[in-house]
């Protein structure tokens, strides 16, 4: 196995994952529940599938997934009602490529988004 590069504060030798057993689908859809909850989610023009516990996070309204990893490479939710603060965590997404949330009500603190190492 290849070892991850983690976003904590812990430095363990040979560590192949982060947080314990997460799983990386788990660890992502925490990401984007946390991210969900912090924006308001429940107020947004469309959430299909946001909350529902047996739907894949592929199929949530705006995002996109690699057909390949199956892993998270995109979020567009333009105008969708969001607000509030983004979330630092949602950078932590390794291969989050686009992230579009034009015209909504929300605010940035950029220093997070260095994590994003694939956002274009």
């Amino acid at each position: 196995e290849t070892c991850e590069s983690c976003g904590d504060d812990f430095t363990l030798w040979g560590r192949t994952e982060c947080n314990g057993s997460m799983s990386n689908a788990q660890r992502e859809r925490e990401i984007l529940l946390n991210f969900y909850n912090v924006m308001g989610g429940r107020n947004w023009k469309v959430d299909d599938g946001w909350l529902e516990l047996d739907q894949e996070i592929c199929e949530w309204y705006g995002i996109g997934c690699d057909s390949t990893t199956g892993r998270v490479n995109s979020i567009i939710l333009r105008n969708n009602g969001l607000s509030g603060t983004i979330p630092t965590d949602l950078f932590d997404l390794p291969f989050l490529q686009i992230l579009n949330l034009e015209s909504n009500d929300i605010t940035f603190d950029f220093a997070p988004v260095s994590n994003a190492n694939r956002l274009k």
